[in-house]
């Protein structure tokens, strides 16, 4: 049987993480909503992690704002 290892330490650090991260993610979103003028929930389902973090923290599929704001 393998037993799990629990530490409280690791578990704060893990919350404190995903709250930092979401807490950036609103920023981001916020801030693409009031210079593009969509709504913020819209893009916060749009920012993405991506899957390696040599990719950066965070990924935004750009060509939505240009179809939006019709620019390519």
């Amino acid at each position: 049987m393998v037993k799990a290892v629990y530490s409280e330490s690791s578990h704060l650090e893990f919350f404190l993480q995903c709250f930092h991260m979401e807490y950036f993610k609103e920023q981001i979103a916020e801030g693409l909503a009031r210079e593009t003028g969509l709504e913020k929930n819209e893009l916060l389902l749009k920012i993405e992690t991506p899957p390696d973090k040599k990719m950066g923290d965070y990924a935004f599929p750009t060509f939505t704002l240009a179809k939006t704001m019709r620019k390519n």
